[in-house]
């Protein structure tokens, strides 16, 4: 009887668990056709210096009508990521970090996801927060467990 009570209880707690668990989104674009590369210690050593720069000057390089989008240390060089890109915008970066392990790269405005798709104002993504299999599962859960112990109670008698 008490092993049952405790079957019964674990059962429960899983199906409640599993319906107040709720469904996480995520995006992620990757281009299949570019490479992971790893980075030389000297170009991270030149990203922390140019990301220090920045910080420290970032009031000048506004000045300048530039916005560095990223900066990315890439095999023995650092990318360097700029809206608009011009080559005068370009030059500028290059005067201040130099040519040798630096380039400049028209970048790219990132923006967090809000789940809207732009067009038309509806969600792109389910507005049901538990999935159809969740549900269904802890109904099979239940109603497993209400046939065994009616046929347990069956038996007794």
């Amino acid at each position: 009887m008490k092993k049952s009570k405790l079957m019964k209880a674990i059962l429960l707690g899983m199906c409640m668990a599993l319906l107040s668990s709720n469904t996480a989104f995520a995006s992620v674009l990757v281009d299949p056709n570019q490479a992971q590369v790893s980075a030389s210690s000297e170009a991270l050593d030149k990203q922390k210096e140019i990301d220090q720069y920045v910080l420290d000057h970032e009031q000048e390089i506004i000045d300048q009508g530039i916005h560095i989008t990223h900066t990315a240390p890439i095999d023995n060089y650092v990318e360097i990521g700029i809206l608009p890109y011009s080559d005068e915008k370009a030059d500028y970066l290059y005067q201040l970090f130099g040519k040798d392990m630096v380039k400049v790269i028209e970048g790219v405005d990132y923006m967090t996801m809000s789940g809207a798709a732009p067009e038309t104002g509806e969600s792109s993504f389910p507005t049901i927060p538990v999935s159809i299999a969740g549900v269904m599962l802890t109904l099979i859960i239940i109603g497993g467990t209400v046939l065994i112990d009616r046929k347990r109670k069956v038996v007794k008698e």
